[in-house]
């Protein structure tokens, strides 16, 4: 792998490992989002619970109040003015009262334990009181210096502001932390605009770096076809003038051996001509087809297409193979064809069947009708 090879594999890494990146940064970026619209849904729905539970807490304090002031108000028409019917409004003031701690002791325990707890001390605060009201006499209501259920008083309303305070600050909190969420949301769906934005982006410039990789992909590859084309044709080349030129010394050798063979009178000698005149003719046979094969690579063999007769290339043929069980059956045809190329053609192949054929081989022209 060259340079330009390996910059290209490296870019298209880079295109992938980007849009790669991109797309896991965005599938991570939904999960977040969605797992915080989640809790916030959870977080808004607690929210809510907790608005209700301070709206009845709150609602129980003030009824709380109410029934205590009722009390109050009953128990000094009762001492003061004698009024028999307040004895039932301040029966009833107190039922009323004593039924609205119980609901705030509940309210409580299903809150926290700050409110519990403030509820507990004003639970106890308001019995208290409802116990001094019973135990109060006219004489001390009518004295404005003696008052036994004065401090009480004050210590329910704090107790009651305390209460109220519990329940706001638990208000606030889940508040604060549905805010905090929500804020949490804003920036994943911000970053995810970003990065929806973005990737778009990425993908045209990856596609664009990809397409532009592709091209110059294709023209190195074009480029080193180019180069092959041009090596296998400078090897035909070389193929053709080197069996060009190592025909004539076998040429010449085949003269030689002739010349030899005319001198020599001993059959030994005569046999051992007579192989070696064999092997240099089975050397030029090669030499030629190496070179019809390098000029047809090469382009350059010229079709000369004559009407011929046939029988003139099976003679030939037949004169290749004189002590050969060739069997050549005559014809009259005419053909149109490059003569040389034929007899080339046909000469190998029956090369070929005597070779490996069994040492036999017939050839025979048959005439086909034109469709």
């Amino acid at each position: 792998m060259n340079a330009a090879e390996r910059h290209t594999a490296q870019s298209y890494f880079r295109a992938d490992y980007i849009l790669v990146a991109t797309t896991l940064l965005v599938c991570l970026l939904v999960g977040l989002l969605l797992l915080a619209l989640a809790r916030e849904s959870a977080m808004h729905r607690q929210t809510l619970s907790t608005i209700f539970e301070a709206r009845a807490a709150r609602d129980a304090t003030l009824a709380l109040t109410q029934a205590l002031a009722d009390a109050d108000a009953a128990r000094r028409a009762i001492l003061i003015a004698g009024d028999s019917d307040a004895r039932i409004v301040y029966g009833t003031a107190q039922i009323d009262a004593r039924t609205h701690m119980h609901t705030l002791r509940r309210i409580g325990e299903q809150t926290s334990p700050e409110v519990a707890a403030a509820a507990a001390t004003l639970g106890m605060l308001s019995e208290r009181y409802l116990e001094e009201l019973d135990r109060v006499t006219a004489s001390q209501l009518r004295s404005a210096r003696t008052d036994p259920t004065a401090a009480t008083r004050v210590a329910i309303n704090e107790a009651a502001d305390a209460m109220r305070e519990q329940v706001n600050l638990r208000n606030d909190t889940a508040r604060g932390r549905e805010d905090a969420i929500r804020q949490r949301i804003d920036v994943i769906a911000a970053v995810l605009a970003f990065v929806a934005f973005l990737a778009p982006v990425l993908a045209i410039l990856a596609v664009r770096r990809e397409r532009r990789l592709w091209r110059t992909s294709n023209e190195l590859a074009e480029a080193a076809l180019e180069q092959a084309i041009e090596a296998d044709l400078a090897k035909s080349r070389f193929l053709a003038v080197a069996s060009h030129d190592m025909r004539q010394p076998l040429h010449a050798l085949s003269l030689y051996i002739s010349a030899l063979e005319r001198r020599v009178e001993t059959p030994e000698a005569r046999d051992i001509l007579t192989k070696m005149d064999r092997a240099t003719q089975s050397l030029v046979g090669m030499f030629s087809k190496l070179l019809d094969l390098a000029r047809v690579q090469a382009g350059a063999v010229k079709l000369e297409l004559v009407a011929a007769p046939i029988q003139d290339v099976l003679d030939r043929i037949a004169a290749e193979h004189p002590e050969s069980a060739l069997t050549v059956t005559p014809s009259s045809a005419f053909v149109r064809t490059d003569p040389v190329l034929l007899e080339r053609l046909l000469g190998n192949l029956v090369a070929n069947a005597l070779k490996h054929g069994g040492g036999k081989a017939r050839v025979a022209v048959r005439a086909h009708e034109q469709s």
